[in-house]
């Protein structure tokens, strides 16, 4: 069990990522899914745990003043929301979600159309992403950016930003803005969409059935929207 100092550190940084604005969808055309035959399907969750967060108070048009009130109240509301979740972590016990997540994935593979070798990995910078890319000998790299959290209040968020690379010379001559210097630049990505699973009135008496359902849900959310092409 992490310690709740530990706690309030996440607090603020998934407020911040779970609200962060989403990117323009890049599906997946019938000419890219003609040219894959295989997709290696990286997944990470870089944090530990549930990560509990407050909304952040809006200070208006208060300038610097306001902003450092808001700050003190947000503090305030953030150690009251690390007490309050105390039972939740009770609740959740040795349940793991990555491995959830994983057994989901494999499960659903199949709605993909594709063959996919799905495995849980800490990418947590474009060196690691370049390396298990160039290590790869399917003909696609997916990864899955996953982040889970509970708001105060009892909503809860599961958001997966998945991107599709190249990794044969067919589907490398459809990537539309090329960057051999960065194989996991924006540019050259053939695939991206973000997904959520949204929950109201989760505690500890459902969390491990949200948390579940949660991870079913972005596996097949995942593996049928790379199925569909446009």
């Amino acid at each position: 069990m992490k310690l709740l100092a530990v706690r309030s550190a996440l607090i603020v940084t998934f407020a911040i990522l779970l609200t962060a604005c989403e990117e323009p969808k890049i599906p997946v055309t019938q000419e890219i899914s003609q040219k894959i035959s295989s997709i290696d399907h990286f997944a990470y969750v870089m944090q530990d745990e549930l990560a509990i967060t407050v909304s952040q108070t809006n200070p208006g048009n208060t300038g610097a003043l306001g902003a450092i009130i808001a700050g003190v109240i947000d503090a305030g509301r953030q150690n009251s929301a690390e007490k309050k979740s105390k039972p939740i972590f009770d609740a959740i016990g040795d349940f793991d979600f990555r491995q959830t997540l994983l057994t989901n994935l494999n499960n659903t593979t199949s709605q993909s159309g594709y063959q996919v070798n799905n495995s849980l990995e800490n990418l947590s910078d474009k060196e690691k992403k370049s390396g298990v890319l160039s290590r790869s000998t399917a003909s696609a790299v997916m990864f899955s950016d996953v982040q889970y959290a509970l708001e105060s209040g009892g909503n809860f968020t599961i958001s997966a930003n998945v991107e599709l690379y190249p990794n044969n010379a067919g589907l490398n001559a459809l990537v539309k803005k090329p960057n051999s210097a960065d194989p996991v630049s924006k540019g050259n990505r053939l695939y991206q969409n973000t997904f959520t699973f949204k929950r109201q009135a989760v505690y500890a008496e459902n969390i491990l059935d949200t948390l579940n359902e949660g991870a079913q849900n972005i596996a097949q959310q995942i593996m049928q929207d790379i199925s569909a092409p446009s």
